[in-house]
């Protein structure tokens, strides 16, 4: 093993090239984990030359607050190969579920920072056993780390708990922020994961044989809400491969969300049975899309930030544009009427009555020349 481990007060010291070897350390007193002179190897098929590192770096049942300070995880899982043979579904020795870093059975408030991950499957996955608590406080916090290339979720952290993630820059992810699963305690309804800052682009993998996109943010009934400021989420297709998920997330977005865009990197315009995209983000497609894109990631990796992205406005329908197709709604029951538009803005106006016009059809088309 080339990397060492070394003390120096309150700072523990991970240094050198790791390769296939795992660091994995219990709970100690140290507030600080310096892996930033540290480079690791992880890969999750044992049948490769140099063998498996399923968790290349991981923290286990840390009871004090501290930080864990990256460090480079160099993957080398497939890119090419199916979802499901990368995770080993179709034979567990050639994939499996696995960690760039990993913070396992976390009681005290873990902070994950300037970690570089490629090709990785999970980049980063936290697990606070006490998230289920009421505590206003975060548990987690992930800032200033970049993943580049994930077969599966950029972040992790299904049990529950609150979190910050600020000035990160998550690109060509098959899912995005996963914060819930089928397990999730219903006392995790009443928590808040915040984004701050966040830079997340989509990219399209092999999925139980189809090229298929993840959802950029994976939630249930009983994920925390989200609460998304200065961020940037853009897309590489226009379906993806659970739209309720996404819709979830829309409808538990918190109110104080702003200043945020949602990028359809894509020359399409989203379908119609596309969520709604919030009036805390603004909507962008095709070559200006891209172009957006480019220039916050490029600011972020000079070492810059989206901060500066100009304030939204809070109007949610754009005005009338030649050639925008329009989606007229009208619930037969309520007389509510719904405007939706190919670029994915809505607007609400309630009639008063129950007209026969309303009962006697749910949608209109209008196509402005």
């Amino acid at each position: 093993m080339a990397g060492t481990i070394r003390e120096s007060g309150k700072t523990l010291l991970v240094e050198g090239n790791w390769g296939y070897d795992q660091f994995r350390i219990g709970s100690r007193s140290e507030t600080l984990v310096d892996c930033s002179k540290s480079t690791f190897v992880q890969q999750n098929d044992s049948t490769k030359s140099g063998g498996s590192n399923y968790y290349p770096v991981l923290l286990d049942k840390w009871k004090n607050d501290f930080e864990l300070r990256g460090g480079t995880i160099n993957g080398t899982i497939s890119l090419t190969d199916d979802w499901s043979l990368v995770y080993g579904y179709q034979d567990s020795s050639k994939g499996g579920n696995s960690a760039g870093v990993f913070g396992k059975d976390i009681t005290g408030h873990m902070t994950i920072s300037n970690w570089t991950i490629k090709q990785t499957f999970d980049g980063i996955r936290v697990n606070v056993p006490g998230a289920t608590k009421e505590d206003p406080t975060h548990f987690f916090t992930i800032r200033r780390c970049h993943i580049d290339k994930a077969r599966d979720d950029a972040v992790e952290c299904d049990q529950g708990q609150a979190g910050l993630i600020e000035d990160c820059l998550f690109e060509d992810v098959f899912s995005g922020i996963s914060i819930g699963d089928d397990n999730t305690p219903s006392s995790a309804r009443t928590r808040i994961v915040e984004l701050r800052g966040v830079l997340l682009k989509m990219a399209v993998y092999s999925y139980r044989g189809q090229p298929t996109q993840g959802p950029p943010f994976k939630v249930t009934r009983n994920s925390p809400s989200l609460l998304i400021r200065d961020s940037v989420i853009a897309v590489a297709a226009t379906t993806d491969l659970d739209l309720n998920r996404l819709q979830t997330a829309f409808d538990n977005l918190k109110s104080g969300s702003s200043n945020n865009y949602f990028l359809n990197l894509t020359d399409d315009p989203l379908p119609r049975d596309y969520p709604t995209i919030p009036s805390a983000f603004r909507y962008l497609q095709g070559k200006a899309a891209r172009d957006h894109w480019s220039t916050v990631r490029n600011a972020w990796l000079k070492g810059g930030s989206v901060s500066s992205i100009p304030n939204v406005a809070e109007d949610t329908m754009p005005g009338r544009q030649p050639g925008i197709h329009y989606v007229l709604d009208i619930n037969p029951d309520s007389g509510a009427i719904r405007i939706k538009t190919d670029e994915a803005y809505t607007a609400t106006v309630t009639v008063g009555a129950k007209n026969g016009l309303a009962r006697a059809t749910s949608e209109v088309t209008l196509t402005i020349a």
